[in-house]
């Protein structure tokens, strides 16, 4: 059975992850790498290479030769909805007024919301097939004047290893050898190790990985039968954009290889659709999560290779990270990869949530209108503390705040905004997480779509769409290294059926499209509601006065 809302949350699921500054700056980026590529001949990795640096001298002073022992590493520190007000539901659905899935802008930092649900990009106007393209172009380019060595990650031969680690001591990596790995870390079969961050091989997100399917090749598929397959499992009529898969085994084998551990021993598995007849793994998505970086300098301590490089966001702070890996003969093996700001992970948090908490006091005390919020990318409920929600003339400040907890056990605090309760618990305004170094949205309540916060740090969304008579609840787990909202169970109250004549209520399990067979009585339907209501959680925020 296909239902729009279905529709509508899956396609811009992929859309709202590309956000506008991104775009603007690949349009222009990806002219300068066509001109430089038409003449010098260069890939296109070493295309943005040039772009990116200005300063060559600040380059070769960042990695030297490799023989200057007095010099020190640079540790690389430098700094759903449907169609209404333009917010949405569990951070999947329809867009307005550019915002994403969890009333996000369709932006990936702090001056838009971020992707999905506010993190960094799945980075690019491109689609995976132009990355996939451009970079076996550069791969063979880099080739073919390499004097590191032959690359391998467009073939099936064996790797060569390019950065000598059994000299007996530590030192730090040359230009070149920088150079090679970089180039490395930019293909498509590794560049997903670096939109994350992990502390350990187990903590590693494969979906990030395998993302723009790492140039792992699954032959004698008949894509026909895949897709007809895929249709049929996921209850649609049509794919609207691409479709990817990997085979089970080249899957399992890529895991092992590069992360030294069993498959079976990740934390957080390959989450795509799986086909046994065919034993693939297959998704649907149309935009990529590929995001180049450069290199400022590396250690060799040890067996390990410690690499240091930043990401720049679109306030143009720049956030350090060290990753951490070891050479191996198929590549690499990734034991971390983490954001090191220099003031420590717990002041960086506190420094970025602290602007955030700031922008609702003085939201709040100059008590905007929705619609102001919404302009300044944060939830218009916060204005209903003092319209909806009025009584007693006492000060907004007094019955708002924020609270901070790690819902996803993942290290980091999140954010939470909202009103503190009185005769009953109210949505919250919104959560923000961290991701690479910047905040990230999880959620954000606007007038169709409020979030409650859960015992068990879940999240229920709330969805009544007037109009259609569309009504949802639907409880959300926070996945995924980029913070999503992903269904665990819910009922819905389909306006189709009801129109028909027939059943409208639906119970649904890890996943929101309601199927045939997923039929509920009226009681079981309220009776949800009942039992969600009792497990929202009273938060004790700490208040903006």
């Amino acid at each position: 059975m296909e239902h729009k809302r279905t529709l509508i949350k899956t396609t811009l699921k992929t859309i709202s992850k590309i956000p506008l500054k991104t775009t603007y700056k690949l349009i222009t980026l990806l002219t300068v790498l066509s001109l430089t590529m038409s003449l010098t001949g260069c890939g296109v990795i070493k295309a943005f290479m040039t772009v990116r640096d200005n300063d060559s001298n600040t380059k070769e002073e960042t990695a030297n030769d490799g023989n200057d022992e007095t010099e020190t590493a640079n540790n690389g520190n430098s700094g759903d909805s449907t169609l209404n007000d333009g917010s949405n539901s569990s951070g999947e659905g329809a867009v307005n007024n550019g915002t994403d899935s969890s009333g996000n802008d369709a932006d990936t930092s702090k001056d838009g919301g971020e992707t999905k649900d506010g993190s960094e990009t799945k980075d690019g106007g491109e689609t995976k097939d132009d990355i996939k393209t451009k970079e076996s172009d550069s791969a063979k380019d880099t080739n073919a004047d390499s004097s590191a060595g032959k690359s391998t990650l467009d073939d099936n031969t064996e790797f060569e290893h390019k950065i000598p680690v059994s000299e007996g001591k530590d030192r730090l990596l040359s230009r070149q050898e920088l150079k090679t790995v970089e180039e490395d870390l930019n293909s498509v079969r590794f560049n997903g190790f670096t939109s994350q961050e992990f502390s350990s091989p187990e903590n590693i997100y494969w979906d990030e990985v395998f993302y723009n399917e790492a140039m792992i090749e699954t032959p004698g598929i008949d894509r026909a039968k895949i897709e007809q397959e895929y249709l049929e499992k996921m209850g649609w009529d049509e794919i609207y954009i691409d479709l990817g898969w990997i085979g089970k085994p080249q899957v399992e084998e890529f895991m092992e290889e590069t992360s030294g551990i069993p498959a079976n021993d990740a934390k957080h598995p390959l989450t795509w659709e799986y086909l046994p007849d065919d034993d693939l793994y297959v998704s649907a998505h149309g935009d990529t999560n590929y995001m180049p970086i450069t290199l400022d300098s590396g250690t060799i301590e040890g067996d390990e290779i410690h690499l240091y490089y930043t990401v720049t966001d679109y306030d143009s702070y720049e956030h350090p990270f060290e990753l951490i890996i070891k050479e191996t003969a198929t590549g690499y093996r990734f034991i971390s990869n983490l954001w090191t700001p220099p003031e420590g992970r717990d002041e960086a948090v506190r420094k970025v949530y602290e602007q955030i908490i700031t922008e609702y006091e003085n939201g709040i005390r100059d008590h905007l209108s929705g619609e102001q919020f919404m302009g300044r990318n944060m939830s218009p409920v916060a204005s209903w503390t003092y319209t909806k929600n009025a009584s007693d003339g006492r000060d907004p400040l007094e019955l708002t705040g924020y609270y901070m907890e790690d819902l996803n056990h993942d290290g980091y605090d999140e954010l939470i905004i909202g009103e503190i309760t009185q005769d009953k618990i109210m949505p919250v305004f919104e959560i923000r997480s961290i991701r690479l170094g910047s905040w990230n949205r999880v959620c954000m309540s606007n007038d169709d779509f409020q979030y409650y916060l859960a015992q068990d740090g879940c999240v229920y969304e709330y969805n009544l769409n007037e109009p259609t008579r569309y009504e949802s609840l639907i409880k959300e787990r926070i996945e995924g290294a980029y913070h999503f909202l992903e269904p665990v169970e819910g009922v819905i109250r389909s306006p189709m059926e009801d129109d028909s004549g027939t059943n409208p209520y639906f119970f649904v399990k890890d996943s929101i499209t309601p199927r045939e067979g997923d039929h509920i009585s009226k009681e079981m339907y309220k009776g949800f509601f009942g039992k969600a209501q009792k497990e929202y959680r009273d938060i004790p925020y700490t208040t903006f006065e």
